[in-house]
């Protein structure tokens, strides 16, 4: 069996690798190790955000299999890290407690928390489509069962983490700087246990108090205390060395941004060929706001002299070189599993959580070094490509570091949960909730020493169209927990999501997006209802428009082509639809759930 290090970058879009600025490559060392292992230029996610991507990722399944992402992947049959564990792997995983439910503890040997814990996405992201319920006199005893589970499983979690850091237990080390009073942690968590023991005593009396106090209960004031941010380590000294040089360099991108015209014939299409003059109003809203970048200019002062209540790149890999080191020695599998957040908002250019001033000066003048190559006809986003050049100059110095350090081989994999639209001029009217292929185009690299003798390796090909899953699938297969098989390509990927906020699929449409190498449609159709021509929303040729600026949905000499795409969704749809029966869907997640599925 072999090791396996998975680094999975947030948001990282595909489109991030072979960039050059001027003469030098953004990414060299993921480049090269994409040369020399496994590496794929058409994987796509399963969804365009994290917390349904991770079904995927770390259930193993379609985003909306089991019932959506509702409570995780706590309904998942099979999650992914037990595979491992019950072959015989030691697995480790980054645990974020908010993004990731407790069900992703699953198969879990050990665990290191990535951040402080927020009870506010609970609010923003779940709580707030039962309020809207209540509001509207349509709050069943169902949905207090539902209330119930989330709400209990943010006491827990919370409680959880704040036992680990009054304990000093080894899954709070890459967090304990995090924290500024632990004194603090103690009257918090007493605190805590109080408001538990209140929702225990009558539970529909106390979720009809958040439902109704809203952003005034206790619990959010609670949270605004444990969320206490510290200052960043070396801020004071980066300003006072770095400061007039990122001014500087501000200048010198913002006169090449000036030399940027907009795409009116791109806008104008919007207007007069999809009749969407909204969209072309956000898209030149978009373009101002890309052309006042000062983001350079900007960058230490937008981090607030704060540090982010979470571990980043630095400590992360820090951490698992550290733990890679021990089971080395214990010669025993091991699956570790990270997922940094540096690349994603904020995008950073140094390691925030470093007090290591050759570390981050060494880093500063790495991004000098691309922003003083700045060619003239530059039109991309500069602090995305700064960020992507310090996850790679940080996978570079990690990589090396396990090479020269472990006596047993491993297999590196570098991947990401979704893409996100960095780099596309003019930028999308709407940056989130969108389904271009950026948003679910994601790199997949795999390597090791003998990997171009792996049977497993040798099944795919590296222009092949393949969903994330297929990759999971292929470094099981390397990793040797499952039979070398065939993955085969495929002749399109079929996306889902069940759109922001509460993934009630029973009530709010579906969001399908439809790619093959060709093409790429997108659709919304609500569970119960047939996938039709009214459903679609785009239709790109990704041949002749890679940037897909054209949406040809409205064209009738693709309409035949349309329907035979939409008869694909609908395979996928009728499955969902006979699975969730709209009285059944959220009964049936709740009794899986308590049995212990």
């Amino acid at each position: 069996m072999k090791n396996v290090i998975c680094i999975v970058i947030d948001a990282f879009c595909h489109d991030n690798l072979y960039r050059k600025i001027g003469d030098k490559e953004v990414t060299p060392f993921l480049n090269s190790l994409a040369g020399e292992g496994l590496s794929f230029d058409h994987v796509y996610s399963t969804a365009p955000y994290t917390e349904a991507s991770q079904v995927a990722l770390l259930g193993g399944e379609n985003t909306l299999e089991s019932g959506g992402y509702m409570f995780g992947n706590g309904n998942a049959c099979s999650p992914v890290l037990c595979e491992y564990q019950k072959a015989g792997f030691h697995t480790v995983l980054g645990y974020s407690p908010y993004v990731y439910s407790k069900g992703y503890l699953r198969g879990v040997s050990e665990y290191y928390y990535t951040r402080l814990y927020s009870i506010l996405p609970l609010f923003d992201y779940r709580l707030s489509y039962f309020r809207a319920k209540m509001q509207e006199g349509k709050f069943t005893e169902t949905y207090y069962d539902a209330c119930f589970v989330l709400i209990d499983e943010a006491f827990e979690t919370w409680l959880l983490q704040c036992d680990a850091l009054l304990e000093k237990s080894g899954s709070v080390e890459m967090i304990w700087d995090c924290v500024s009073d632990f004194p603090l942690i103690a009257q918090i968590r007493d605190e805590l246990k109080a408001e538990k023991e209140k929702f225990l005593s009558d539970r529909k009396a106390y979720i009809k108090e958040i439902l109704t106090e809203w952003k005034s209960h206790s619990l959010v004031s609670l949270n605004g205390r444990y969320n206490q941010k510290k200052e960043l380590p070396l801020n004071a000294l980066l300003k006072q060395k770095y400061y007039a040089r990122l001014k500087e360099a501000q200048k010198r991108y913002s006169s090449v941004l000036k030399k940027q015209k907009p795409d009116f014939a791109y806008m104008a299409g919007m207007v007069f060929r999809e009749k969407n003059p909204k969209d072309s109003a956000r898209t030149l809203k978009a373009w101002r706001y890309f052309k006042r970048n000062d983001f350079i200019g900007g960058y230490l002062d937008s981090l607030d002299e704060k540090s982010k209540t979470e571990a980043g790149l630095y400590r992360m890999l820090k951490t698992a070189a550290q733990t890679a080191r021990r089971l080395d020695g214990e010669n025993a599998p091991y699956f570790m599993y990270f997922q940094p957040q540096d690349f994603h908002l904020p995008s950073v250019f140094h390691s925030v959580d470093c007090a290591g001033r050759e570390t981050v000066e060494k880093e500063f003048e790495a991004a000098f070094s691309l922003m003083d190559s700045l060619p003239p006809d530059y039109n991309r986003n500069l602090l995305a490509d700064l960020s992507a050049h310090y996850c790679d100059l940080k996978l570079s110095e990690f990589y090396a570091e396990l090479k020269a350090s472990l006596k047993n081989d491993f297999l590196f994999v570098v991947t990401a949960d979704h893409g996100y639209p960095s780099y596309y001029n003019p930028p999308r009217p709407i940056i989130y909730n969108q389904t271009y292929t950026e948003a679910f185009h994601v790199p997949l690299i795999a390597y090791a020493p003998e990997i171009s003798r792996c049977a497993a390796a040798g099944s795919l090909q590296k222009d092949g169209l393949y969903s994330l899953l297929d990759g999971i699938e292929l470094v099981k297969q390397l990793a040797g927990i499952s039979p070398a098989r065939p993955v085969a390509e495929k002749d399109h990927v079929l996306c889902e999501y069940a759109g922001p906020g509460c993934p009630m699929i029973t009530e709010k449409p579906l969001w399908y997006t439809l790619i093959t190498k060709r093409c790429k449609l997108s659709a919304d159709v609500s569970l119960h209802e047939k996938p039709s021509f009214s459903c679609v929303k785009s239709f790109y040729d990704l041949t002749h428009d890679c940037e897909q600026k054209k949406n040809l949905f409205k064209k009738r000499k693709f309409r035949k082509e349309i329907l035979s795409l939409l008869e694909l969704v609908a395979v996928r749809h009728e499955e969902l639809s006979l699975r969730f029966e709209k009285d059944t869907y959220l009964e049936k997640l709740i009794k899986n759930l308590r049995e212990g599925l």
